[in-house]
């Protein structure tokens, strides 16, 4: 009626924009025939992808689900073909999968082993024919699993040249580590018997730790470090106090009663602690008498032993002999016992 005709175009599939020439004759008896022309731009259907991670910070060889959402012009697509990628290792429980009737898949994503944080870049690619393919990415952030350590000394106060046991118990998510590399270093001095060691079924390890010699109250740091394939290296201190020793000093003669101008041994021994005290400087004196010599270092047994030598006498005398015991890191100490000795019968003099 009005000179119009109307008519339904379906465009053409394409994975590119195209344009389509509309040629349209009118044809009518009595009438010439006439043509016209429109142009129609047909765009390609391009995918959408979204990204989602159930977590986005994962723990070195844990596990995160990805999940991808498919869509065109905001309707979900089903069937669509997703690939999932990383470009800084880890692995998927499954490179390809398809879209659900809701346009999502999952993919499990198990993180690379890392001692240092590193960024991972998943990507997925969507195709479908018909359809040009569409792609997403995110980034996932990837931690150490970091050792714990904990050094436990006991006794934590102890005196010069003492031993402590060290003990360093290792985890991780509060789960005991067997197998970690272990090793210990002292500031200040002292030393251990061994500086590294493995920990145990239990995740222990003992150190025994053999203090300085000080003179004045002194702080030990001991740093612990735990390493093992596929942990970041934990590391941890702890303070020890170091204060001087003190000596103990015991002198026994072997024959506390002699006759004049007679020899006796003089043992002196050394303790601090009731622990043996190696290496101290002992000096004897006496009031009458002398030693055959007066100084001397005590043994592995903390003994030293000097010979004692009586004066000539008509009378009886008592004599303290007194035994002064020196050493770096120690208060000095001292003690005394008391030789008798009996006097020559008959002339002589």
């Amino acid at each position: 009626v009005n000179g119009s005709a109307t008519f339904l175009f379906t465009a053409p599939q394409t994975l590119s924009q195209i344009n389509v020439t509309v040629t349209a004759t009118a044809i009518k008896m009595g009438y010439a025939e006439e043509q016209g022309q429109g142009t129609i731009a047909v765009e390609p259907k391009a995918l959408v992808v979204e990204i989602t991670a159930d977590s986005t910070i994962v723990v070195s060889e844990a596990v995160s689900t990805i999940t991808a959402y498919v869509t065109y012009n905001s309707a979900p697509i089903s069937n669509v073909t997703v690939t999932a990628s990383s470009d800084n290792g880890g692995n998927f429980s499954t490179a390809t999968d398809a879209t659900d009737s809701n346009g999502n898949v999952e993919f499990v994503f198990t993180a690379p082993q890392t001692t240092t944080m590193i960024s991972a870049t998943i990507r997925v690619t969507a195709t479908k024919s018909g359809y040009v393919n569409g792609e997403g990415q995110m980034a996932i952030t990837i931690v150490p699993k970091v050792l714990a350590v904990q050094a436990t000394v006991e006794p934590n106060a102890t005196v010069s040249e003492a031993k402590i046991n060290v003990t360093v118990h290792v985890t991780y998510g509060m789960v005991s580590v067997p197998n970690a590399s272990v090793t210990v270093t002292s500031e200040n001095g002292g030393y251990f018997s061994a500086t590294e060691g493995l920990t145990n079924l239990y995740g222990n390890a003992t150190f025994i730790f053999t203090a300085p010699q000080v003179n004045e109250q002194s702080n030990i740091t001991i740093t612990v470090q735990a390493s093992k394939i596929g942990y970041a290296v934990g590391e941890n201190l702890s303070n020890i106090t170091v204060n001087p020793g003190i000596l103990n000093v015991e002198v026994n003669p072997s024959s506390p009663i002699i006759n004049s101008s007679e020899s006796t041994v003089v043992t002196v021994y050394v303790t601090c602690n009731g622990t043996p005290v190696k290496d101290a400087l002992v000096t004897m004196s006496s009031i009458y008498g002398n030693f055959s010599v007066a100084n001397g270092t005590t043994d592995s047994e903390g003994c030293c032993v000097l010979v004692f030598n009586a004066p000539r006498t008509t009378a009886q005398l008592f004599i303290i002999v007194t035994a002064n015991v020196s050493k770096n890191g120690y208060i000095s100490g001292q003690s005394e016992t008391t030789i008798t000795v009996t006097p020559e019968t008959g002339g002589g003099w």
